[in-house]
């Protein structure tokens, strides 16, 4: 009996089990298919409707599904009451039925809900979206209105006939213009204007006006047109400023210009004032922008990253923008340009100019005091003029066109001048203004200075910020006569310089087979480029000149990474400035300044003296350029020594040192002490004692210099003792330098504004950096400033795919190519048909990537499957039984594999067209005997299996990459194990197996077993 009980009991219980089951998978089953058609739904709309699709929902309540999203909502609640009344536990109800009425109401409610959301969306489309905004929630609003006197902005607040109501609580833009008329059709030339907050507000007259953006308080007092239309352009209006933007306006007092000099470009410098006052008011506009941060919940991992998102978010907020630019507007004039900011440090309640800004804004010239010059000069007035500064941030510049205001320009690189100089004096562009760009001038050239008019920009706007930005430069002229005035002025140019009898040579490339002739006018240089020369042999440049007094210097400088400017006298490396007709320059091939360089500068130099000293001639001086390699023996300077006599007997002249006879010795000297004299400075040159070149014979008294003519001497003079110390225009540095040669080795080495052409970002820039203290970790690794902070930003190796950054990449590098010097050779499969290694290969380089034989053959894993069994073979017999009977099943049957090439199997003999050997047991046998053998001793032979089409290939295009390698480097080649686990880790592509190789395999000559 009580088995009997246990047992009906159990089948009861697996009953109710088994349904519950069962209803509890068709309520998954049906929430499954809801959710995959809707898209994967959403966490709550699932947890509210209980998991119940719309059919169940549906059926529940006894309602009709709703079509088209809409339901009877109110058939639907009064479904529900009574269900829900009815199942009422305490009325003996199911509370399990009672919340199944409850989640189909919800269910129901739910679908209800998507549908009017989407029928709304639909109607605000096709409608448009009108703004209503509340007066308690437009608060005090600002209009501009253009005073006559001050042209200050006032508060308007909701002043009659500003804004007019409509309806109850609601209120639109009734447009007023300056005259004092309400607009009504067509607005044009309205100004308005918000310093508050910007909106965009929908006419409700008998006129509808179409508007992309209002712009209120973004640009200050401007032009507004509307044009009338029959329905909105656009089907939602865009707020045209936000609420939440930085703005800041102040007037201050611009100083005098002699306070500016320090200035340049467009920069300014605002009152400490301005800056606590830009910072509050970017605090105030975060603050007002703030979102309320969600309620703090240190259980709830989503609420917390809420939360610190949101604090992330306000303190990026708070900071000022980047750079800041700011509009500058003389109330005088009007005139309109925008400038950057160089520091806050000027005085409370002024405002310090550069002189371009000065010129831009059509500003009064200021004596020091701060009043006002007339024309003659004298002082005019005791008030120096006003400047209004707005703060406004510019978008990023891409496309900017300047038209030359002259004919004739005329620049080798013109990406690098306006470069460098855009980089380094201006933040922002105004369309309209005047750019000044000065030319690279030298010692004895004067400046050229390229003026342009900016005409256009890309994003179209009044400016636009050029600082991190890339800019495309177009550079147009103004008219056509004007472009055919420039080409013309060019040609002309070039024609003068190739054949004109008065004017300086064309210049031109170098070589060291053929001399080149040419002339120079005094104070212009003539350019040579000698591409190519033996570079592991010294080199000797040679310039002659005729000795009638002209004199000409011999300047070099190589063209590398780090020196990309032609010679000149203040920015050269090598040079000859000593007073001679043949001037030489030897480079050795050691000599680090011609580390990298592509070619050689050379430049030939004609001094020209102040323009009052009429004893230097105008003509142009010919010359004849020459360079040479030298024999090892030619490069040594020879150092001075006792010669032996040309003839026994003769004696050397103690006056003019030349060799005579001893007999005539007397007589010689006589008459040579008689007419001749020997410099008494020490130089050892001799003269005629009343010819003009003794007379004019000169020793510097500071230095071991002389030369033979007051020309030269006023080139001595004004090179090494000028009469003020120099100081360096192309940057900041307080050092002065007491001659030009020091000044040029400043230019070409320290200087901020040395161009480079920098190894990062492939540009020609200024190396930047101080040169008063110049930075330890640029100094230590190589690399200038500039390239030190370009060099900071992150790259994936593609060796190892490792994020690096740019400076170190070589290093990075250096370090992976010691890895594969010091890597020891890949195991190969014995079998001399397989194209595998033991341990594997990958393509990140790796040869033991952890792959198990299981066995210790030489056998790869793919070869020894077919010999592997369990049985315990201490000794290899079984194993050598094995090996024995494979090969005499290829010998005597054969793979069949149409692309077998083993040599050791039926098939593989027969596509190789060879004799048929092997093929019974009398001659298969004896064939492997010998490989059997040795296949278990300690010298393993090779074994000769057939492997598959994929192997066989890899291995014989490994052959072919060692015989390819040992063809171009010779013994220095790849290591066949080498070229065998490139193909494996590449898949056999011959492309990748050499590029693994490069990548990854030492050379046999710079492999160390291991």
């Amino acid at each position: 009996m009580a088995h009997r009980i246990i047992t009906q009991v159990f089948v009861t219980g697996a009953r109710v089990f088994g349904r519950a089951f069962a209803e509890a998978y068709r309520h998954a089953s049906q929430t499954s298919k809801y959710q995959a058609a809707n898209g994967g739904g959403s966490a709550s709309n699932t947890a509210a409707s209980g998991g119940l699709a719309l059919e169940e929902a549906c059926k529940i309540l006894n309602v009709s599904p709703p079509k088209g999203g809409q339901a009877n909502m109110e058939q639907v609640v009064d479904r529900f009451k009574r269900l829900y009344d009815l199942n009422d536990p305490k009325k003996g109800g199911s509370f399990y039925l009672q919340s199944k009425v409850l989640r189909a109401r919800e269910r129901i409610e739910m679908e209800a809900r998507k549908a009017q959301e989407a029928a709304a969306r639909e109607a605000e489309l096709q409608e448009g979206w009108k703004p209503k905004v509340k007066r308690d929630e437009i608060g005090m609003a600002y209009s501009a209105r253009r005073a006559e006197d001050n042209n200050t902005l006032e508060p308007l607040g909701t002043a009659p006939g500003r804004y007019k109501p409509q309806c109850a609580g609601w209120y639109t833009w009734q447009h007023r213009s300056i005259a004092g008329t309400q607009g009504s059709g067509h607005i044009s030339s309205g100004a308005m204007h918000s310093e508050e907050f910007g909106i965009c507000f929908e006419y409700f007259g008998n006129t509808r006006y179409s508007h992309d953006t209002l712009n209120l308080g973004s640009r200050g007092i401007e032009d507004l047109e509307w044009k009338a239309a029959t329905s909105f352009e656009k089907k939602v209006c865009r707020m045209a400023t936000q609420a939440t933007a930085l703005k800041w306006t102040a007037q201050y007092h611009a100083l005098p210009l002699e306070s500016s000099t320090k200035l340049s470009g467009d920069k300014i410098i605002l009152p400490p004032s301005a800056l606590e006052q830009l910072l509050s008011a970017s605090a105030s506009a975060a603050a007002s922008s703030a979102e309320p941060a969600p309620t703090y919940d240190p259980w709830n991992r989503r609420a917390y990253n809420s939360y610190l998102q949101n604090a992330q978010a306000q303190q990026q907020q708070q900071q000022l923008p980047q750079p800041l630019t700011f509009r500058l507007i003389n109330p005088a004039t009007g005139s309109v340009v925008y400038a950057g900011i160089r520091e806050f440090t000027a005085e409370e309640g002024t405002i310090v100019l550069s002189p371009f800004l000065h010129q831009a804004l059509g500003l009064k010239e200021l004596g020091r005091d701060g009043k006002q010059l007339s024309e003659d000069g004298t002082e005019a007035g005791n008030q120096s003029e006003p400047v209004t500064v707005h703060f406004r941030e510019l978008d990023k510049g891409t496309f900017v066109k300047l038209r030359p205001l002259e004919a004739g320009y005329d620049v080798e690189d013109w990406k690098a001048l306006l470069g460098q100089h855009m980089r380094a004096n201006f933040t922002t562009l105004t369309k309209g203004e005047i750019l000044e760009v000065p030319g690279e001038g030298a010692l004895g050239q004067k400046i050229e200075l390229f003026r342009f008019l900016v005409d256009e920009f890309k994003p179209d706007s009044e400016a636009i910020c050029v600082v991190d930005t890339d800019l495309e430069v177009d550079i147009e002229a103004l008219n056509e006569e004007q472009a055919r005035e420039t080409v013309k002025r060019i040609a002309a140019k070039y024609q003068n310089g190739a054949s004109g009898e008065s004017s300086s040579s064309k210049g031109g490339d170098l070589d060291i087979f053929k001399q080149q002739s040419g002339q120079v006018l005094p104070g212009e240089y003539v350019d040579y480029q000698l591409s190519s020369w033996p570079k592991d042999q010294p080199l000797e440049i040679e310039l002659s000149r005729p000795s009638d007094g002209s004199d000409l210097d011999l300047l070099i400088s190589p063209f590398s990474a780090y020196q990309r400017s032609r010679p000149r006298a203040d920015n050269y490396v090598f040079a000859d400035w000593e007073d001679r007709p043949s001037k030489r320059v030897k480079l050795q091939p050691i000599n680090v300044a011609l580390e990298n360089a592509e070619a050689l500068y050379v430049s030939v130099y004609a001094f020209k003296s102040a323009d009052d000293d009429t004893s230097q001639s105008t003509e142009p001086q010919p010359f004849t350029l020459r360079a040479r390699p030298l024999e090892t023996s030619e490069a040594v300077d020879v150092v001075m020594q006792d010669e032996a006599p040309p003839n026994e007997g003769d004696v050397r002249c103690k006056n003019c040192g030349q060799w005579v006879p001893g007999r005539t010795l007397m007589l010689h000297e006589n008459f040579c002490l008689r007419n001749n004299v020997l410099c008494p400075q020490g130089c050892g040159q001799v003269f005629q004692r009343r010819s003009d070149e003794f007379q004019e014979h000169w020793h510097c008294p500071h230095d071991t210099y002389y030369g033979n003519s007051p020309l030269t001497r006023h080139k001595h003079d004004s090179l090494y003792h000028p009469s003020e110390p120099l100081s360096c225009t192309r940057c900041s540095t307080t050092h002065t330098f007491s001659s030009i040669p020091l000044l040029a080795q400043h230019h070409t080495t320290t200087c901020p504004g040395k161009l480079i052409l920098c190894r990062f970002c492939h540009l020609t820039v200024p190396q930047e950096g101080d040169p008063d203290e110049p930075n330890p970790e640029a100094l230590l690794s190589g690399l200038t400033p500039h390239e030190l902070a370009d060099g900071g930003r992150t790259t994936e190796c593609h060796l190892c795919n490792r994020i690096t950054r740019l400076r170190d990449m070589a290093t990075h590098l250096k370090q992976h190519d010691l890895d594969r010097k010091s890597r020891p050779r890949p195991r190969v499969c014995r079998n001399i048909n397989c194209g595998n290694t033991l341990d594997g290969a990958n393509h990140s380089g790796s040869t033991r990537t952890g792959k198990d034989t299981g066995n210790d053959t030489g056998l790869c894993s793919a070869c020894f499957a077919p010999l592997y069994v369990t049985m315990h073979d201490p000794e290899g017999k079984a194993l050598k039984r094995r090996i024995e009977r494979r090969y005499l099943q290829q010998l005597m049957t054969g793979c069949g594999k149409s692309w077998c090439a083993n040599e050791f199997c039926k098939t593989g003999r027969k596509n190789a067209g060879l004799p048929d050997e092997g093929s019974s047991a009398k001659t298969a046998i004896p064939m492997a005997k010998p490989w059997v053998e040795g296949a278990i001793a300690e010298s393993a032979s090779p074994l000769h299996f057939c492997v598959d089409e994929s192997a066989q290939r890899r291995r014989e295009r490994a052959v072919m990459i060692e015989r390819e390698s040992e063809q171009r480097l010779g013994k220095k080649g790849y290591s066949f194990e080498w070229c065998v686990a490139a193909l494996e880790a590449e898949g056999g592509d011959l492309e990748k197996g050499r590029s693994w190789l490069e990548n990854w395999a030492p050379r046999r000559d710079e492999e160390r077993m291991a």
